[in-house]
């Protein structure tokens, strides 16, 4: 059964610049991480946690923080981990 909608939005071209920026976006971001990593080697082997160039300051700083392994809580007692789950409304829109 198909399912005729009108509209004055052209979904085939919308679709395709969805999908061009997101391929953008991916390019922007691989390029951020790479110049992330060379100034994140720069300081680890400077041996310096924070840096003040141009007017910007620049932290590269270990820390630890705590987190729940939830699935070793789910397998060692499933009741516990099952007590705190609550189910929360969403919506996911793709496109493949």
């Amino acid at each position: 059964m198909t399912t005729v909608i009108t509209t004055n939005v052209n979904i085939e071209n919308e679709v395709k610049a969805i999908k061009q920026l997101e391929a953008e976006i991916k390019n922007l971001s691989d390029i951020k991480k790479d110049k992330e990593n060379s100034i994140k080697a720069i300081m680890e082997q400077a041996g310096l946690e924070t840096m003040d160039i141009a007017g910007y300051v620049i932290r590269y700083t270990k820390f630890l923080k705590n987190q729940l392994n939830t699935s070793l809580l789910k397998k060692l007692d499933f009741s516990i981990y099952s007590k705190y789950l609550r189910q929360v409304e969403s919506t996911k829109f793709t496109i493949s």
